[in-house]
């Protein structure tokens, strides 16, 4: 992944605060992309999950911006590829994927699948996060962004929720989404459809 306006040496940046982050939409180049439509202004396919090609633009809290170009992920509108800022306001997580062919659902066409969550910090990916599930719905920081929970599933059936340690990438607890109700996980609460 570039990065535009970055110090030589990422270590500058390790202090900075990001303040605010932008997505700029692009449209994608493959035209059986569910997401193609949307971004070139068409209905011609169906949007079902509603997420965008892109590129997220951090804007620092010293007025210094940084642009993630991305060649294939994408971000969406609602809770499943939400970007968002960790609490201290040093890490950005988004998701990102790759298309799938869908020939054997009615719709045709390719979709996004947002199976990874990407962890910025510092001027640098810190983490790229996997879960069991092939979509990621919803994610979160979670006890001052020491760690990541995120929720995902399959094409149909049920759903997991992962913790993971920010510091390491390793998975701390997995269950599946009837497991972590039961149990009352705090960190899994907000993640359980």
């Amino acid at each position: 992944m570039p990065f535009r306006n970055f110090p030589s040496s990422a270590a500058h940046a390790k202090n900075w605060k990001i303040a605010r982050v932008t997505f700029l939409p692009v449209a994608c180049a493959r035209t059986d992309c569910w997401t193609h439509g949307q971004n070139a202004g068409s209905d011609e396919k169906p949007n079902v999950e509603k997420t965008q090609h892109g590129k997220i633009q951090l804007i620092y809290a010293d007025k210094r911006e940084a642009q993630v170009t991305r060649t294939a992920a994408a971000v969406g509108n609602r809770s499943t590829s939400d970007i968002q800022i960790s609490p201290d306001g040093k890490t950005v997580g988004w998701t990102q994927g790759k298309h799938q062919k869908c020939d054997d659902w009615s719709v045709g066409g390719t979709m996004f699948v947002n199976s990874h969550l990407v962890l910025f910090s510092g001027g640098r990916v810190l983490r790229v996060l996997q879960t069991p599930g092939t979509f990621i719905e919803n994610w979160r920081f979670w006890n001052d962004a020491k760690y990541v929970a995120i929720g995902s599933r399959w094409h149909h059936g049920l759903g997991y929720v992962r913790l993971f340690d920010v510091k390491t990438g390793k998975p701390l607890e997995g269950l599946s989404t009837p497991e972590a109700a039961k149990k009352k996980l705090n960190w899994a609460k907000d993640l359980i459809a």
